[in-house]
């Protein structure tokens, strides 16, 4: 818990000094490709969470990852995690930083997750949907999961809309497994 209320007062700063700057665009490319790089690579992950690796071939390591691709804002930031042996929440702050950004700029974000993907009418349905539930620019994150069979699952937040064709039957299964009539059989 510590770690996440360090990650967010850092990921305040962050955007704070982006948005003094005028160049909050850039920051939050910046923290997304951050994002990109830390889902897609194991390595990044250890190198930022390794004790054992010096912070001069860390900051080494990060200059030649990100050749020059982060604006000076970011990489400055960087340098600052790095002097204050913070490095290993980075990924943690830039997830907080994007998370901040989108109530910066109203920005509601809705993982909708289906069978099959969305046409462009169950995305209109699926976006008014979510705009009873909560006010803002709705975008959209789909998920593909063959699984559900059909319909689907929205998350907006801590908010969850379950319409999935998997979760009634497990509700019939539940309910007929509770029956006392059909257990005696």
């Amino acid at each position: 818990m510590i770690v996440h209320k360090v990650a967010h007062r850092y990921s305040k700063s962050l955007l704070d000094l982006a948005i003094e700057q005028n160049l909050v665009e850039e920051v939050k490319a910046d923290m997304d490709l951050i994002l990109v790089f830390n889902h897609a690579s194991s390595d990044f992950k250890t190198l930022l969470k390794s004790p054992v690796v010096r912070r001069d071939l860390k900051k080494k390591s990060l200059d030649k990852v990100f050749s020059n691709e982060l604006c000076a804002i970011s990489d400055n930031f960087i340098d600052v995690l790095l002097r204050k042996n913070r490095e290993y929440l980075l990924a943690e702050i830039a997830e907080s930083f994007v998370a901040r950004y989108n109530e910066y700029k109203d920005i509601v974000v809705a993982k909708v997750t289906t069978a099959v993907p969305l046409n462009d009418e169950n995305e209109k349905e699926i976006i008014a949907l979510v705009h009873k539930m909560k006010k803002g620019n709705v975008q959209i994150e789909e998920v593909i999961d063959p699984e559900l069979i059909g319909g689907f699952i929205v998350r907006v937040g801590d908010m969850q809309i379950d319409s999935s064709v998997i979760r009634e039957l497990n509700v019939m299964r539940r309910e007929m497994n509770e029956n006392p009539y059909i257990a005696e059989l």
